[in-house]
């Protein structure tokens, strides 16, 4: 019988080792707990920044908005320094308004889960915060944009200008309100079904409301009277 050659050649020093990409080893260095821990400290420290450079923003943007268009970086008041008088301004004018600490909020939330600190559940905390976001930004949009006119500060950041200037061109003034009103509904009853019954016990006092003045004014009696009668009975 013949021998079996052996086809594989001795590898030489100019040969490069193969890589091997394998999703296992990914997946497990990203559960890892260090990683975990070492990412969501991080996380959570960006998302402090921005918290302080928000905050901070409130009471300089005015000036720091100055000092960035004049091109003067040592005049900027905002406590994080020129990086965070930008990212504040954009968050804030440029995107979702004030509502736009919601941002960071959130990014704590991830942060402190990731380290195991605490146990949100995150997804919630999202549709929470990203619901919240929009809403509030129309909302304040359509209450304070004649209040803040003059103000450095756009209330519902570009796009509360831009849903409302949609909305009202379509529906109107009331339209938005209604459309507020119902999107505000959904969102408590899905954060709990007891928003259901406190709406029908609110509409069941109004009901028994109305009943008892239609009562008053059939028996010719007022309030007073009628209440009176109640405690001598």
């Amino acid at each position: 019988m013949g021998l079996k050659k052996n086809d594989n050649k001795p590898r030489t020093g100019t040969q490069k080792p193969e890589f091997k990409f394998n999703l296992s080893t990914v997946s497990n260095a990203l559960r890892n707990d260090t990683f975990l821990f070492v990412s969501g400290a991080v996380i959570t420290i960006i998302a402090i920044f921005f918290i302080i450079a928000y905050i901070s923003f409130l009471f300089n943007g005015g000036t720091d908005q100055s000092a960035i268009a004049n091109g003067v970086a040592q005049e900027i008041e905002n406590s994080t320094g020129l990086l965070g008088a930008r990212v504040s301004d954009n968050f804030v004018n440029r995107w979702f308004g004030i509502p736009s600490i919601l941002i960071p909020v959130f990014l704590t939330v991830c942060g402190l889960n990731m380290m195991r600190i605490t146990h949100f559940r995150v997804f919630r905390w999202f549709v929470s915060c990203a619901f919240l976001m929009v809403w509030c930004s129309s909302f304040l949009q359509l209450v304070l944009s004649s209040v803040m006119s003059s103000s450095f500060i756009v209330p519902g950041g570009s796009h509360g200008v831009n849903l409302n200037s949609f909305f009202v061109t379509y529906v109107g003034i009331p339209g938005l309100i209604l459309i507020q009103i119902v999107t505000m509904l959904i969102y408590c009853v899905y954060l709990t079904r007891r928003t259901i019954q406190v709406i029908r016990d609110g509409a069941e006092g109004i009901k028994r409301g109305v009943r008892h003045m239609e009562k008053a004014d059939e028996t010719g009696t007022d309030d007073t009277e009628f209440l009176l009668e109640n405690r001598c009975d």
